[in-house]
This record gives C-alpha cells, sequence and structure tokens, in this order.
C-alpha cells in the first residue's frame, strides 16, 4: 500500500502550537535534572537542536521565551556570540546560568558575568 505525502506526514505537525511547546519544555527539564550535559547535543544549545527538526519546530521554539532560559555555557571553547543571543531569546524570563569549566581557568569566566550583568536581575541561578 502506497502513501501520498499528505497522509505520511508527521503527526506532529497536526499537534497544537501549545502541546509542542509543552513537550519540548517538558523533555528540557527531564534533561536538566537527570543530565545537564545533554543539553549540548552536539555542541548546540537543546533549543538550537530543536530548531533544527524542521522549519514549524524552529518557529515554535523561536518564539518560546521559555525554552531559551536554560544557557549552559561550555569554556574554554564556547562562543560568546551564542550565549549574548540566547540572552536575548529569553524575553523577560528568568535565566538560569551553568558554566561548564574544563579547563579550570578563571580568565574565561569574566566576558561571561560581563554579559549577564545587564541580566542580574533576571537571574534565577548561576552554578
Amino acid at each position: 500500500m502506497s502513501r501520498n505525502s499528505k497522509t505520511s506526514q508527521c503527526f506532529l505537525h497536526s499537534l497544537p502550537t501549545e502541546t509542542i511547546c509543552s513537550i519540548l519544555k517538558a523533555v528540557l527539564d527531564d534533561i536538566v535534572k537527570n543530565d545537564m550535559h545533554r543539553v549540548l547535543a552536539g555542541g548546540l544549545p537543546f533549543p538550537y537542536t530543536m530548531a533544527l527538526v524542521c522549519r514549524h519546530w524552529r518557529d515554535i521554539v523561536s518564539s518560546t521565551h521559555e525554552l531559551w532560559t536554560r544557557i549552559f555555557c561550555v569554556l574554554p571553547q564556547e562562543k560568546l556570540q551564542w550565549m549574548s543571543s540566547q540572552m536575548e531569546k529569553t524575553g523577560s524570563y528568568p535565566v538560569h546560568l551553568t558554566i561548564i569549566n574544563k579547563d579550570d581557568t578563571t580568565h574565561e569566566i569574566y566576558p561571561i558575568l560581563r554579559l549577564v550583568t545587564p541580566h542580574l536581575q533576571r537571574l534565577r541561578s548561576l552554578r
């Protein structure tokens, strides 16, 4: 039995945006609770990875500020433009910042702290 392209589309496209958003938030919460290093799938933060799935998910992820509020910064290779972009995408939501310092050097932390300083009132946690 052959299927045409309309019947073979993923059922996720038929779910309401709010449902997909709730699923993504639950997945992110589960990952953060169980293994925060998995948030960085393939070196990309969770929201960026989910935005690569398809255009529909990219639109949802881009417009859902809550998905961007868990910021994981892995030193020494972290790119500050990613972090700056992610900070902007959080909107006015509280932010959780985790700095993973593989080299135990402190000089690379200062630019991150300068970037976060204007948002201190929204900083919910810093690890």
